[in-house]
């Protein structure tokens, strides 16, 4: 399964960006929601346009970077003044694009649980935007199924489209103070 060998090749990688994220600490306070927003659009939004020709048709439209935009704008907080990442788009191919998709997929499962914690630890969250945290987490059942069958053809080409996103995602914690 693809899935299986990113997650194991990756896992190094995902344990140090979440111990970089702004939301990562303990008492995060509504700054760190609006940082841990913009350094996710910081990456998505010049990544999503990359990767989306790449990408089945079936998973096209599912761009999370409209999501943080809208969000950052009711927190006042304009997108576009943040810096584009640099993104290591190494090469094109469905399976690729599907190791990059894994990581901004992936994280949707993680916004589900960052909201469940903020809901009931932040006071502040309440009021909060939430709007790409709130996206669907259960389209990841059927992103799996279509990673294990398309990235199949390729699954090294999937692990570097995975590690490139995250290399991407910690570059921009560690640049953004994470």
């Amino acid at each position: 399964m693809v899935r299986a060998q990113i997650k194991q090749a990756t896992a190094s990688l995902h344990e140090a960006l979440e111990g970089e994220m702004p939301l990562a600490r303990q008492a995060p306070a509504l700054a760190d929601y609006v940082a841990h927003l913009a350094l996710l659009h910081e990456v998505y939004a010049p990544l999503e346009p990359l990767i989306t020709p790449h990408l089945p048709a079936e998973l096209r439209g599912w761009d999370k970077a409209p999501l943080l935009r809208a969000d950052l704008l009711d927190l006042g907080r304009e997108p576009e003044g943040l810096a584009a990442a640099s993104i290591d788009f190494c090469e094109a191919g469905e399976p690729f694009a599907l190791g990059c998709f894994y990581v901004l997929e992936g994280a949707t499962l993680g916004g589900t649980v960052i909201r469940r914690r903020l809901a009931s630890h932040a006071p502040w969250f309440a009021d909060a935007p939430r709007r790409f945290l709130s996206s669907e987490p259960a389209r990841w059942p059927r992103f799996v199924r279509i990673l294990d069958e398309r990235g199949a053809a390729d699954p090294a080409a999937a692990e570097r489209g995975a590690r490139a996103t995250f290399a991407a995602l910690l570059a921009a914690a560690r640049r953004n103070g994470g």
